[in-house]
């Protein structure tokens, strides 16, 4: 599986010289402190730099956040103690703590806004002895003085931010400088178990070459060894990486370079032609899905309003029959108090029936005949509580048990318009006997009076 060349990401036989030299220096350099070690490779990118480290450690993982760059160092480097992964280095997707004897990250933490993030990672994982190598661009001299954005660089440090940062984490540490310089070599031959390292440091000025003040030395890329543990002060070494093919400085390097460069431009080119391609496919079936989704919402609003009508209108619905309800309901309870009101007035008219038979003893045939009236109100008013006690059983159907109810009502007022005009008449004839009977006392007064007067008369 191949990866695409963006000029960041470093790809073995991708770039000029230079960038290999810085890349492959710095794995070089970490291979001297892995041996026999457990390391994990943070923004392992290709899988070069591990590939490197693998040499020499017991076992490596590597971790790249990019998907595909993880898929091609799987398939190109295969090795028993090298395995790759995908994630992000503020986020490692690996469980426990303390796995690792020494995690590397070359040129990751410019690229991430929360470097804190990253080194809570790194304590998290490494032993409590472990190593932890670190590079990152000098702003100084990578940004500041050629006036150079890096697209790719969210967070570039000064030497000074760069070690105040790995202090808050670390109690030693250990620091380097990195860049690619013209050089001339000379060795010992044979080479000598112990060779001396001497260093001269020249410039030119006015067409010349002087030698110079090694302080004037300015690194590109800071390099630094942290641990909490003591660090040797051997560590502390010189070394340098020599290209025996003269790749830079030969006669035909920048020929070489520009050719290897023109190459990786096109290739670049062709990918972003690719990319525009898939990305102009993607954009017409988003304006297709677009066009469908808002016909969809249309169609959706529509429904909508459809239904908050047709709610409008259940709504008024049930307003009617709340209001229809509660009416039958009134009415229900009007025709109640009729009945309990015509109950009452039975029961005073059966209080005066009780108080009229009070008086039977007065008046026998008059007795008789309320009795009959009596024996015939109550078979009445027997009928009467029948009637209604049926009616009251057919409440269910409201309606037609209203409609009974006004029968009844009806009913009871006639018969008590009935039982009014009866006790009417009872009263105009007991009214009527009670006065015969006083002209029947007189008309007797006054047989007596002239039989008495017979009487006397005769005696007399």
């Amino acid at each position: 599986m191949s990866i695409e060349y963006t000029g960041e990401r470093f790809i073995p036989g991708m770039g000029g010289a230079q960038i290999h030299y810085e890349h492959i220096h710095r794995y070089a350099f970490a291979s001297l402190f892995v041996k026999g070690k457990k390391v994990l490779d943070l923004a392992c990118g290709e899988g070069y730099g591990s590939n490197i480290l693998s040499k020499e450690t017991e076992y490596v993982v590597g971790m790249d956040i990019d998907e595909t760059a993880v898929e091609h160092a799987r398939n190109k480097y295969l090795l028993q103690n090298l395995e790759f992964i995908q994630g992000s280095i503020l986020d490692i997707p690996i469980l426990g703590s303390e796995k690792f004897d020494v995690i590397i990250c070359f040129e990751g933490i410019e690229h991430v806004e929360e470097p804190e993030r990253l080194l809570s990672e790194v304590k998290r994982l490494l032993k409590k002895n472990g190593l932890f190598i670190v590079s990152s661009p000098n702003k100084k001299t990578y940004s500041d003085d050629p006036a150079y954005i890096n697209p790719f660089h969210k967070k570039e440090l000064y030497f000074i931010d760069f070690r105040d940062l790995l202090n808050k984490y670390f109690r030693n540490l250990l620091f380097f400088g990195q860049k690619v310089y013209g050089a001339s070599s000379i060795w010992s031959l044979p080479p000598c178990p112990r060779s001396i390292y001497e260093e001269f440091i020249i410039e030119k000025k006015d067409n010349e070459f002087y030698f110079s003040d090694p302080s004037k030395k300015s690194p590109q890329f800071f390099i630094s060894i942290a641990s909490d543990k003591k660090l040797d002060q051997e560590s502390c070494t010189i070394n340098n990486l020599l290209d025996i093919s003269n790749i830079l400085i030969g006669e035909n390097a920048n020929v070489e370079n520009l050719e290897q460069h023109t190459k990786n431009l096109e290739k670049i080119v062709d990918n972003r032609e690719m990319r525009i391609s898939d990305l102009e496919k993607l954009v017409a079936d988003k304006e297709t899905k677009r066009s469908d989704l808002e016909q969809h919402t249309k169609n959706l609003e529509k429904i909508v309003d459809n239904r908050e009508m047709r709610i409008s209108d259940l709504e008024k619905l049930v307003a009617d029959k709340e209001t229809k309800r509660s009416d039958l309901e009134q009415h229900t309870k009007n025709l109640e108090k009729i009945v309990d009101n015509r109950e009452m007035r039975i029961s005073d008219l059966e209080k005066l029936v009780a108080d009229k038979e009070t008086k039977r003893s007065d008046l026998e045939q008059h007795t008789k005949n309320l009795e009959k009236i009596v024996d015939n109100r109550e078979m009445r008013i027997s009928d009467l509580e029948k009637l209604v006690a049926d009616k009251e059983t057919k409440r269910s159907d409201l309606e037609q048990h209203t409609k009974n109810l006004e029968k009844i009502v009806d009913n009871r007022e006639m018969r008590i318009s009935d039982l009014e005009k009866l006790v009417a008449d009872k009263e105009t004839k007991r009214s009527d006997l009670e006065k015969a009977a006083e002209d029947l006392h007189k008309l007797l007064g006054v047989r007596a009076g002239l039989k008495l007067h017979r009487l006397l008369g005769q005696k007399l």
